[in-house]
């Protein structure tokens, strides 16, 4: 689409007026600049000079459906996770959402009083500084801002209560936990990223250098409770810098009990690593593993029914170890289990991850 000089049009007294489509369209910060008059065949181009994608649409007039495209660019660019997920796989946006919240890279101009029609929709690839910022506000008739900042440029919404209103993004995880927290912090008082909150059963768990340790000795057990007996569970393993180290961290799943419970272990109690299955205290299933050192691997159970399937990265995509087991499969607490005997030493968890 042809670039259009900003100033190219007349007033109704034949002086020239100022062209703010052509203003924003030719910004270097907008990746997306579109008119809902311009829809057509299911698309909104884009008018920023050389752009030849589009916003895809649907749906009914005042009820539109948008999806951007699915590229590295746009991913970048939204910072507010309205038109990716968390994980980057892509949203299908709706006319509420985009009239309804404040952000920070999608920028929607709409009607001031019912039905609120959109009538433009930016994308930013990076922030106005503060003089572009305020000529947005004026042009997209914004009055309330993501800061939650009342601006005297722009104009009072409607459908607004006189305050920001803040995307949440959409969850991808129903339970995930990066273990940031100040050095000391007991897991139990440590709110996790996304989730109800952990239950330490036995030990003394704490959060160190933004990871998982346990500092008691013996068996010690922490859980999470998901709800639902199908969980897909991933931990950060950051194994020792010398081979011959001993130590012992598991995934806990249907866990009733301290008695009764799952466990997939990483271990290293000789020269050979190893991963395996424990019910109940008894031994299921057990597999060998690279010996290695200075690295962070990734250990994952995924229960499907009454179907376990164990993961290990450096392993290959395939389960190394799959079974069948109805034992404890109504049970839905998960979580994380640490031995520290005589010798044996702490391996710092990481990313505790339990995705929709």
């Amino acid at each position: 689409m042809p670039f259009v000089s900003p100033v190219s049009s007349l007033s109704p007294l034949g002086l020239p007026s100022f062209n703010w489509d052509a203003y924003w369209a030719s910004q270097p910060e907008v990746l997306f600049f579109g008119l809902y008059s311009d829809i057509s065949g299911g698309q909104m181009p884009n008018r920023v000079p050389g752009a030849t994608d589009y916003l895809t649409v649907a749906g009914v007039v005042g009820s539109e459906t948008y999806q951007c495209p699915n590229t590295a660019a746009y991913i970048a660019a939204d910072t507010d996770y309205i038109w990716f997920k968390m994980d980057e796989s892509q949203r299908t946006v709706t006319t509420a959402e985009l009239i309804g919240y404040d952000f920070t890279r999608t920028i929607i101009k709409y009607g001031n009083t019912a039905p609120y029609s959109i009538r433009w929709i930016m994308i930013l690839s990076d922030d106005f500084e503060t003089a572009r910022e305020n000529k947005m506000r004026d042009s997209f008739w914004l009055s309330i801002w993501w800061d939650g900042i009342s601006s005297d440029y722009g104009r009072t919404k409607g459908n607004r209560a006189g305050e920001q209103s803040i995307w949440t993004p959409e969850s991808i995880h129903i339970a995930y936990d990066t273990f940031t927290d100040i050095d000391g912090t007991r897991l139990n008082v440590h709110t996790m990223d996304v989730g109800t909150g952990w239950t330490e059963v036995v030990g003394t768990w704490e959060i160190n250098g933004n990871k998982l340790i346990e500092v008691s000795d013996g068996d010690n057990y922490a859980y999470v409770e998901t709800g639902r007996v199908n969980n897909d569970i991933s931990i950060d393993i950051n194994l020792p810098a010398l081979a011959d180290t001993l130590f012992s961290t598991a995934i806990l799943f249907r866990f009733m009990n301290t008695s009764n419970k799952w466990q997939c272990y990483i271990e290293n109690d000789t020269s050979q690593p190893w991963v395996a299955l424990y019910c109940n205290g008894g031994l299921v299933s057990k597999v060998n593993v690279p010996s290695e050192t200075s690295v962070t691997r990734k250990l994952r159970v995924v229960i499907l029914n009454d179907n376990i399937n164990v993961y290990y990265s450096g392993s290959g995509d395939d389960p190394i170890i799959s079974i069948t087991n109805t034992t404890l499969n109504t049970i839905t607490k998960v979580g994380v289990f640490v031995f520290k005997g005589l010798g044996y030493i702490n391996i710092p968890i990481d990313n505790f991850i339990i995705p929709i």
